[in-house]
């Protein structure tokens, strides 16, 4: 008994030093991961997606201000709880908007309401559209300031997570009222429109787009369906023989329509005597001038490793007394072809590559791609007939013919809808500009 008793003393007794030091240790090690899990497992998921809200937030704001500042004619700011109204008449369908921005205490929510007036002389709404934009955006972190050339946004969404931490992010935004083209910036030597045209625009392509203004002393003529112009048509007279021809506003007569700039003489960019007749193919200089009409994919010397076949040409000023020809399906490259014609062409022998599309920009720090100095019809001619220009043909630039015509042809018709041709980062300015081809898009500078 006395035996069995000790026993039961023995196995009740106290842990040892040793093994409370020893569970200590193990404690001590365990101690800082189980502390990292539990943040990456309790405190960053939260946070992260508190984050991704927020980001959410301002995004979808601010799609739907920049659309908004975009389209409008007309700005004026507001006082608490108004932050401003945007106002734009579409006169191709005889309809006014009127889009103000305000915050709604009792929701604690940013809120845009669109009106609609038809038609556009009507005083009362037909129609009143009401979204709330956001809850994470307070009225004191919310601001529109109408600068000189913009619209300045800065949005800002606040949230807390469940640990308690105060999270933000910030968004600011400078948006022109109108899409602007400018080669040295807004009223700059390339003037404000994308288009500025002294005697006649035609557009007898369908489904082209023109993302601005367009300044033509002239006539307007459309012939095709289903064009559109974000801008206003600034002109003498529109004759718009087509259907769904969209327009921001009209105005005419053009009484204030702006002259196309003078830029100097082909001979002030170049450091070689063109009056000489001269052929000089100077890579340190980057000059490559011709004494006659010259196919560049016929002159190995002009392209990257002096191999056509790379589809780059070397960076510089080309010029030519008479036509400079690119014939090519995927050609890249800083350029500035100064000609009295340029004619721009896909390789119709080229199929349906995802990968393959002309994509030049400018090479003179102006911002002036194509200058054609003729006046006999198509001086800068592109065409990328039968979509051969995939996905799209981007050409960045000025395209410059004061004394001649611009035409874009061709058609992206068989490409998938997002294959389109498009003139971007740039302007056209040109006595007669044609489209006759479709799927041309023209964006902003």
């Amino acid at each position: 008994m006395i035996s069995k008793k000790g026993n039961i003393l023995n196995r009740s007794r106290g842990f040892t030093l040793i093994e409370i030091l020893a569970s200590v240790f193990v404690v001590s090690i365990l101690s800082p991961l189980l502390a990292v899990v539990f943040y990456q497992v309790m405190v960053i998921p939260p946070e992260q997606s508190a984050r991704l809200t927020l980001v959410n937030e301002v995004g979808f704001m601010a799609s739907y201000l920049s659309n908004d500042v975009h389209m409008s004619g007309n700005y004026s700011a507001g006082t608490y709880p108004y932050f401003g109204n945007f106002s734009w008449t579409d006169n191709s369908s005889n309809t006014r908007y009127l889009v103000s921005y305000y915050f709604n205490s009792s929701q604690q929510a940013i809120i845009r309401n669109l009106r609609t007036y038809y038609p556009a002389s009507n005083v009362s709404v037909n129609q009143s559209t009401v979204i709330t934009l956001s809850h994470y955006i307070s009225s004191a972190n919310f601001s529109l300031i109408e600068r000189p050339d913009n619209i300045e946004a800065i949005i800002t969404a606040n949230a807390t997570t469940r640990m308690g931490k105060q999270i933000s992010h910030t968004l600011t935004l400078y948006i022109a009222p109108r899409p602007v083209f400018a080669g040295l910036g807004r009223g700059g030597i390339w003037g404000e429109d994308p288009v500025i045209g002294t005697n006649s625009l035609v557009i007898s392509g369908p489904q082209n787009m023109i993302n601005g203004d367009i300044n033509v002393d002239g006539v307007i003529t459309v012939t095709a369906n289903d064009n559109k112009v974000t801008g206003v048509l600034l002109c003498d007279s529109l004759n718009k023989g087509s259907t769904n021809f969209e327009y921001g506003s009209l105005v005419t007569p053009c009484t204030s329509c702006t002259n196309i700039p003078s830029i100097g003489t082909p001979q002030d960019y170049f450091g070689t005597n063109l009056s000489a007749g001269l052929q000089v193919l100077d890579d340190i200089h980057h000059e490559y001038v011709f004494n006659t009409s010259v196919s560049l994919t016929s002159i190995n010397q002009v392209w990257k490793n002096n191999n056509p076949s790379t589809h780059e040409l070397k960076p510089g000023y080309y010029y030519s007394p008479g036509t400079i020809t690119l014939k090519d399906h995927s050609t890249r490259g800083a350029v500035t072809f100064i000609a009295n014609k340029i004619v721009i062409t896909n390789d119709t022998t080229s199929q349906w590559d995802e990968n393959r599309y002309i994509g030049i920009e400018y090479f003179n720090d102006k911002g002036l791609l194509l200058w054609a100095t003729g006046n006999s019809g198509n001086d800068i001619y592109i065409n990328g007939s039968s979509g051969t220009w995939n996905p799209c043909a981007k050409i960045e630039g000025v395209l410059y013919a004061p004394n001649g015509e611009v035409e874009l042809a061709g058609t992206g018709s068989t490409l998938p809808d997002y294959a389109k041709a498009m003139l971007t980062r740039g302007a056209i300015m040109a006595k007669d500009f044609t489209v006759s081809g479709q799927d041309w898009w023209i964006f902003r500078w």
